[in-house]
């Protein structure tokens, strides 16, 4: 991240996480997700849960929540039975509400139009989950990245020997690599004195002739609230996900509170979220 004195700004790929909203439309995104999910001893229901939520249908699944199970619950809201608006949605979904916020940040997007994960930022986890053939190779990934960064997908069959010889296998993992994205997460965290203000945005990048031309698809306010004067001064962590205390600093624990607080206005926290 860069950071001021009074601000911290983080760019990040988008492709760089697994698209949520394309779940249901790709077979090794869907084995993917659930292979994460298990790595947080999350079960079948959670699972079925959140597709149920993104469905454009009413049918429940076997268990799954749909429409009637809100009612009873006496819930103010429904399912969207559409693609997500943000990532933290699933946070209302049955099964997600402790889910932490850090980890459901960190692993999933909803613009990751190519829907391929980019092997430059891509996490351990992530890639062993969406890439299972290679999930061995990954130490001479890292290596590799760290070293010199990947330049051209077609460097993934130096570092992974037995790409040399299996073509097929190539072939199919060059549909969901990537090594640069156009699409960007921003999230901008400002703390002048007796304020917190966090926005995160999608920006997408292109070049027009020599021009780099930036525009900007969606900004979301995560976070605005008053702090104490006695943490105006105290830098900020770097913390993408976490939500500060009442002493004015984020903590690293900062997560449940950004939950708590999603919890309690989810509704009106997705109607700040805007188009432009």
């Amino acid at each position: 991240p860069y950071e001021g004195p009074d601000f911290t700004l983080r760019i990040e790929p988008c492709n760089a996480r697994l698209d949520l909203a394309k779940m249901l439309d790709s077979e090794r995104l869907f084995n993917a997700a659930q292979t994460l999910m298990l790595n947080q001893n999350m079960d079948k229901k959670a699972f079925l849960a959140l597709w149920d939520w993104m469905d454009n249908d009413a049918n429940e699944r076997t268990p799954g929540v749909e429409k009637s199970y809100f009612t009873k619950k006496n819930l103010p809201y429904r399912p969207r039975n559409a693609m997500m608006a943000v990532v933290e949605e699933a946070l209302l979904v049955p099964e997600w509400e402790e889910v932490e916020l850090d980890w459901l940040m960190s692993h999933f997007t909803n613009f990751n139009a190519s829907g391929k994960i980019n092997l430059n930022f891509v996490s351990q986890e992530l890639f062993e989950a969406y890439l299972p053939e290679i999930a061995l190779s990954w130490e001479a990934v890292a290596s590799w990245r760290y070293k010199y960064g990947f330049q051209d997908v077609s460097e993934l069959r130096k570092v992974v020997p037995r790409l040399e010889s299996d073509d097929t296998l190539y072939t199919e993992l060059l549909k969901h690599v990537a090594v640069s994205d156009a699409l960007f997460r921003v999230t901008i965290e400002v703390f002048p004195p007796f304020a917190y203000e966090k926005r995160r945005c999608v920006v997408q990048r292109s070049q027009v002739g020599e021009r780099i031309e930036v525009e900007v698809k969606r900004v979301q306010t995560v976070d605005i609230r008053p702090v104490r004067p006695s943490g105006q001064n105290q830098p900020l962590q770097s913390d993408t996900q976490g939500s500060p205390s009442n002493s004015g600093k984020p903590g690293s624990s900062g997560s449940g509170q950004a939950r708590k607080s999603f919890g309690q206005g989810a509704p009106s926290l997705l109607t700040r979220d805007s188009q432009q």
